[in-house]
């Protein structure tokens, strides 16, 4: 984004996602920016479904999002999405995190703009 828009446009489209991430959680819920372009959300008591359900919503708030460099020009931006619950089966908050990163992968390879859960 940055190398077609420019450095202020790619921190509008960061800005412009993190409002419209954030206004979708609730008051027990937290997230932030975790890499570059990477957002990180903690989902209590919400189950695979649920956060699904609000992964989804997300994706298709951005999808619908105006977003305009600094000439006015539109830009066009997408999300990919990967969820993971927490489980027995993963043992720390980075095996959690790997769990995501994981289906966030796959949810890029199946061709971007879309939620992928690390349950399926």
């Amino acid at each position: 984004m940055n190398d077609n828009y420019g450095h202020l446009a790619g921190d509008a489209v960061l800005e412009g996602t993190s409002a419209l991430l954030l206004s979708e959680l609730r008051a027990t819920d937290v997230a932030g920016r975790f890499g570059g372009e990477e957002f990180l959300a903690v989902l209590h008591r919400c189950d695979n479904e649920g956060a699904m359900v609000l992964a989804e919503r997300w994706r298709s708030a951005i999808e619908r999002a105006n977003f305009s460099s600094a000439d006015g020009c539109s830009i066009e931006v997408t999300i990919s999405l990967g969820v993971a619950q927490y489980n027995p089966s993963l043992l720390s908050t980075d095996d959690l995190i790997e769990a995501a990163d994981q289906a966030l992968y796959r949810a890029k390879d199946a061709g971007r703009n879309c939620v992928r859960s690390a349950e399926s």
